[in-house]
C-alpha cells in the first residue's frame, strides 16, 4: 500500500515535471493517469518511466497514449 495519497503523489509529479522539463527517466510508485498525463505533456527528453503499484486503469490509459 502507498505511503501517501495518491493525490499527493500526483501533485508533486506534476510539480516536479512542470520544474524538470529535461527529465530523462521518472520511476514512480503509485500514480494515477493524472500525475502520468502531467509528465507526458511537460517532459518530451523522458526516454524511461518505471511504474510500480499502479492500477490496471493507469496501464490501460498509458496504452492508448
Amino acid at each position: 500500500e502507498n505511503m501517501l495519497p495518491v493525490e499527493v503523489i500526483d501533485n508533486g509529479l506534476s510539480a516536479l515535471a512542470n520544474g524538470c522539463p529535461n527529465l530523462r527517466r521518472v520511476q514512480v510508485i503509485g500514480v494515477s493517469e493524472m500525475g502520468l498525463l502531467s509528465v507526458a505533456e511537460e517532459c518530451p527528453t523522458l526516454k524511461e518511466l518505471e511504474l510500480q503499484k499502479c492500477s490496471d486503469n493507469v496501464l490501460c490509459g498509458i496504452a492508448k497514449d
